[in-house]
């Protein structure tokens, strides 16, 4: 008997979690027979259909177009995007397609949220609620508000750059300036050679 060979190693670690599946069918009547075939590859939030159709006259000898077909899948999260296309004969088409789910939350969410005043400690621990009576009025600085949840996670340092920033920003309109809550992180620069 001759040696049993087997799927090499580097093929079954590359098709490791990868879902293969597709179908024959045949569409006839009187006039004509058409076999399609399609085949599907997912692996991950990635999947690829592929289809093929060649109808047969059976009484003429003449020729019908076929028709190939490629589409490309990719699922995130929350969202999916797709690409599509096919071609029969000299006529082409391609298409696109998304989606996009909406979590519950957004500006309800930012809304309903605590807002606090990082500028203005308690005595007793915690920030004073955000925003003033009115600012010719008031002897409270310039405020930065932020989320009471994003408070409790900031360093002191943290906050009080937020704040040295928020006032040298300033305010020259009637609407406040906003001004980031963390700033990037700055890693090097020029090397002198």
């Amino acid at each position: 008997m001759g040696k049993k060979t087997g799927i090499p190693d580097y093929l079954k670690k590359s098709l490791k979690g990868t879902t293969i599946g597709g179908g024959v069918n045949v569409y006839e009547d009187e006039q004509v027979s058409v076999p399609r075939v399609d085949l599907n590859i997912g692996k991950g939030k990635t999947s690829i259909n592929v289809g093929a159709e060649k109808p047969f006259l059976k009484k003429e000898k003449d020729n019908i177009n076929s028709t190939l077909e490629l589409g490309i899948t990719r699922q995130g999260e929350n969202s999916s995007f797709g690409v599509s296309g096919s071609k029969t004969g000299k006529s082409k088409s391609i298409g696109f397609n998304f989606s996009k789910t909406f979590k519950k939350g957004g500006l309800n969410k930012w809304f309903s949220e605590k807002w606090v005043d990082i500028s203005a400690p308690k005595k007793g621990g915690g920030y004073k609620e955000c925003g003033r009576k009115s600012a010719s009025g008031s002897n409270r600085k310039y405020p930065k508000c932020v989320p009471a949840a994003k408070a409790s996670r900031m360093t002191e340092s943290e906050k009080r750059s937020a704040v040295a920033r928020k006032r040298a920003a300033g305010n020259v309109g009637p609407k406040p300036t906003n001004v980031k809550t963390f700033t990037k992180r700055y890693y090097g620069g020029m090397i002198d050679v």
